[in-house]
């Protein structure tokens, strides 16, 4: 049955004693809550809204075929490519490729070899797979694969001078650049690159910190490094660095650190900022943080709606698109699609720029199973009611059309006990509430 604060609360916060999962839920309501304003028992105008034209707004677009974790994103004439990583049963071989514009899955050729942690680059007309781990193991490979589509096959190029798994990669004036990673649990500062024009390798400045499980992009014409992390005899210690590389004087320079130290995060950059997203340990992360080179300083944005760690990003048009990934520390996988458009792009007209406001409130009925979902703003609402379990699966998802105020309500006696998470996404915003069923 549902429990719930009692003296019609319209919701329950989670206590401590939850595991990691339900303190990163903790987490993200509190930000949620504070992003909008105090919090008030009785009642509150937009009570845990979000609005899209302050931080940015996610969207959701069709799931991945496939659920798999630890795997980059690679972006070729509107189609975002995510190969190999892991799925349920270990590494896998498996390619798949999202058209932006048909808003539709397909298939290429597997991989030779079954590989995760991998690093892939799009350059002309075709994609690069540089290093990573090879089967089950986390064995360096040194590996360089381009894709022949015309053969509907991979061929092996020069192999990378220096094998390694978990690092970054990104393409600069017809280079193709790995950043860090580790071998044999070793992270490293190491940088290489490619140029497929002769098959041959360089060897470049090192970033000023080693690290493994980071993030990269180009901005203006340089490679922007992020986070990351280091694995010592002390345990595991999340890098917040952020540096940029120069090609022309190959040199490295240290920037303001993002304000969310992580490894096991991506990053993409849009119209001239840098934006990261997700990570790991302790617990997973749904941060969203923007850098802008132009002032060097960060902000911090609407964090993502399933935290994951093991991701890719890549930017296409005005959204930045972040596809499946782990929604729990170590192993476990989602094929959950979302994408991200920053406040600049989140209006095509001057009556996009006004999110619709409603008041959200839950009410948890004990002995029935049975949530009421309820706004009290007298006006019209349209969107989606969706209820979320704590691993960030979709359990309901409801259009919802309501000439006046909305309430619905949602038998949810068949479920299993735990922790949800109610969204009601209304125009440009969303506004989220947290319960639990018991048995």
């Amino acid at each position: 049955m549902l429990t719930g604060r009692q003296a019609g609360s319209p919701f329950t916060l989670l206590t401590s004693g939850q595991n990691s999962i339900a303190g990163n839920l903790r987490r993200r309501l509190r930000r949620l809550l504070l992003a909008a304003s105090a919090l008030s028992v009785g009642g509150l105008t937009g009570a845990g809204l979000v609005p899209a034209a302050a931080q940015g707004t996610w969207v959701e677009f069709p799931d991945m075929p496939s659920a798999r974790a630890e795997i980059p994103h690679a972006v070729l004439d509107g189609q975002i490519y995510v190969p190999g990583g892991f799925e349920n049963r270990g590494a896998t071989s498996t390619v798949e490729v999202y058209d932006t514009v048909t808003r539709s899955w397909s298939r290429i050729a597997d991989l030779p070899v079954r590989m995760h942690h991998l690093h892939m680059v799009a350059h002309q007309e075709t994609i690069f797979v540089l290093g990573g781990y090879e089967g089950n193991s986390f064995s360096a490979s040194s590996r360089v694969l381009e894709y022949d589509a015309a053969g509907k096959r991979w061929i092996e190029r020069a192999r990378m001078p220096t094998a390694r798994g978990a690092g970054a990669a990104v393409q600069l004036d017809g280079r193709l650049y790995v950043l860090g990673g580790a071998a044999f649990g070793s992270a490293m500062s190491t940088v290489e690159s490619y140029d497929p024009s002769t098959d041959t390798w360089q060897q470049h400045a090192p970033m000023s910190a080693r690290r493994e499980h980071l993030a990269a992009a180009v901005i203006g014409g340089k490679i922007y490094a992020v986070g990351g992390r280091v694995q010592s005899s002390l345990g595991t210690a999340n890098s917040a660095v952020l540096e940029a590389y120069a090609p022309d004087s190959d040199s490295w320079t240290r920037l303001a650190p993002m304000p969310t130290r992580r490894g096991g995060l991506a990053a993409a950059a849009l119209k001239g900022k840098l934006y990261t997203f997700g990570g790991e340990i302790p617990g997973t992360f749904d941060e969203t943080e923007a850098y802008d080179p132009a002032t060097d300083s960060w902000q911090t944005m609407t964090p993502m709606s399933v935290a994951r760690h093991g991701i890719g990003a890549s930017a296409v048009g005005d959204t930045i698109y972040v596809i499946a990934g782990a929604p729990v520390v170590g192993f476990s996988t989602t094929n959950v699609n979302t994408g991200f458009i920053p406040p600049a792009s989140t209006a095509t007209n001057p009556s996009d720029t006004e999110p619709e406001v409603h008041s959200l409130k839950i009410f948890p009925n004990p002995s029935s199973g049975l949530l009421v979902v309820e706004t009290r703003s007298g006006q019209p609402v349209r969107g989606r009611l969706e209820v979320y379990d704590i691993l960030g699966r979709r359990v309901v998802d409801q259009n919802v059309i309501s000439t006046k105020h909305l309430r619905r309500t949602l038998d949810l006696s068949a479920l299993p006990a735990g922790t949800y998470i109610v969204t009601l996404r209304t125009g440009a915003a969303w506004q989220s509430r947290a319960f639990q069923l018991s048995n």
